[in-house]
């Protein structure tokens, strides 16, 4: 049911997870489902790549909300910095705009600070238009209501802007997409 051949599988996929944290007071179990789900998406992403996003991060969210044992949590943030790192660019930028939205303590923000990180890592990556989104991304966290959350964002604006690799990589996109919009009174990224 699983399978992308069956009708409804995004929604079975939900399904499946949220039937785990009904059913089992057993953390082993919800580490099995984690691994379930790894590895559907390994398998499925590179077709699926928005829909399967979109369904993990709502099964993500819930394994913040509900989960008391720290070793599902560990895992949890593991496999999305495996999804990150193995999405388009695309939906990584919107997966990490879909948890910084919900995240309002610092339990998610830890969360938030793993997938920021693993989205720097996709800047160095993308050589195209993304890289700009990701920064735009990046920029907008710089006003989010975590402490911990602006703090890793701002650490990796400041490789990025420190490092001339990176600076390579922008002369490469048109000049025009580098500018911010003044009102955000976030930095601008300036040609060295």
């Amino acid at each position: 049911l699983l399978h992308p051949a069956y009708p409804n599988w995004l929604l079975n996929l939900k399904r499946f997870a949220h039937y785990f944290y009904q059913i089992s007071k057993h953390s082993s179990v919800r580490l099995l489902a984690l691994q379930h789900l790894t590895k559907i998406f390994k398998t499925y992403h590179t077709i699926y790549s928005e829909p399967i996003i979109r369904t993990l991060f709502s099964i993500f969210h819930e394994t913040l909300e509900r989960e008391t044992c720290d070793e599902v949590l560990v895992q949890a943030l593991r496999f999305w910095g495996q999804m990150l790192q193995q999405s388009s660019c695309p939906a990584a930028v919107m997966a990490i705009e879909l948890l910084s939205k919900h995240a309002k303590q610092e339990k998610q923000a830890t969360a938030v600070a793993v997938l920021v990180e693993a989205l720097h890592v996709k800047w160095t990556q993308s050589q195209s238009i993304h890289t700009i989104k990701i920064y735009h991304t990046l920029v907008e966290l710089l006003n989010h209501p975590l402490e911990s959350t602006r703090r890793v964002a701002l650490e990796c604006l400041t490789q990025i802007r420190s490092n001339k690799t990176y600076q390579i990589l922008l002369d490469g996109v048109r000049s025009s997409f580098l500018q911010l919009d003044v009102s955000t009174k976030a930095p601008v990224l300036t040609r060295r």
